[in-house]
């Protein structure tokens, strides 16, 4: 989570820095200034959010972390901030494609993962739950902004218009509500996630609901990971090409059961673009 939280903070000292300097360059244009002004105020806020976070998270015992920020991630979002700064830096920068920018990056994995991080805390620290509504209003702020705009309004209507092509039902099966809330946040978009806590819940979930996919981790209480997949297997024998599990402790006969029943597996902290990959090959099956 250590990881993750750095992160998040390196990417809102960066929004804010581009925003300012937009705004200026931008201030003959009163609307679009006074939005990136507010912007950059919003990624002020949300970088001390993250530095309260870190705080928080440093005195706290964490599970191991599910997911890590790959360089994949990281470089096709810290890179959208980079081409503002180069367009701003040789004069090229337009309306349109700032915008352009402003809506990739802000409607990506970025905000899901700060919004998870976030509303972890929310319920324990009052401070967080003013972070998480800032962070709310600040979304709808850009929506807004968007919808008055012509170039905007465009944007936000191609994002509504692609149909999703994963609508399945997936599961979530781990003991640590904090790691599969996080898996959850970066998989939202590809469909409709439940959560279970151990094998046994997860058991009675898959009795009563289709899931496309299953992603489990292994060690657990009450029921681990390969009980679970082995009683699933037993009731529905096709579930065993939608599993992927996830697991901190790969020993050898773990690995040699994944092995032996073909189960793709990945260890954490398992990095995101790899973890969205192994789900969608799974649910275009």
């Amino acid at each position: 989570m250590e990881q993750i939280i750095h992160w998040l903070m390196k990417i809102e000292h960066i929004a804010n820095d581009i925003y300012a300097r937009a705004s200026d360059y931008f201030r003959d244009n009163e609307d679009l200034k006074e939005f990136l002004d507010h912007s950059a105020d919003d990624e002020a806020a949300h970088y001390h959010a993250m530095g309260s976070a870190a705080e928080h998270y440093r005195s706290r015992s964490l599970p191991a972390p599910s997911i890590e920020v790959d360089n994949e991630t990281r470089n096709r979002i810290e890179g959208i901030f980079t081409q503002i700064s180069k367009q701003l830096d040789d004069r090229s920068l337009s309306e349109e494609t700032i915008l352009t920018h402003i809506v990739n990056a802000e409607f990506s994995e970025w905000n899901d993962i700060f919004l998870y991080a976030i509303s972890y805390l929310k319920e324990e620290v009052s401070e967080f739950r003013l972070s998480a509504k800032k962070m709310q209003n600040h979304l709808r702020h850009v929506e807004m902004f968007m919808e008055k705009s012509p170039f905007g309004r465009a944007l936000l209507q191609k994002l509504t218009e692609i149909p999703p092509v994963w609508q399945d039902d997936i599961l979530i099966v781990d003991d640590e509500i904090m790691v599969s809330e996080l898996i959850k946040a970066v998989l939202h978009r590809d469909g409709h996630i439940d959560i279970a806590e151990n094998g046994e819940e997860a058991l009675r979930k898959i009795e009563e609901k289709y899931y496309k996919l299953v992603i489990s981790d292994v060690d657990m209480p009450v029921m681990d990971g390969l009980t679970f997949y082995r009683r699933a297997v037993e009731l529905f024998p096709t579930i065993k090409n939608r599993f992927i599990f996830i697991t901190g402790n790969p020993s050898a006969d773990k690995v040699n059961f994944f092995k032996t029943n073909g189960l793709a597996f990945l260890e954490k902290p398992a990095p995101i673009n790899i973890l969205r990959e192994e789900a969608r090959k799974r649910l275009m099956l």
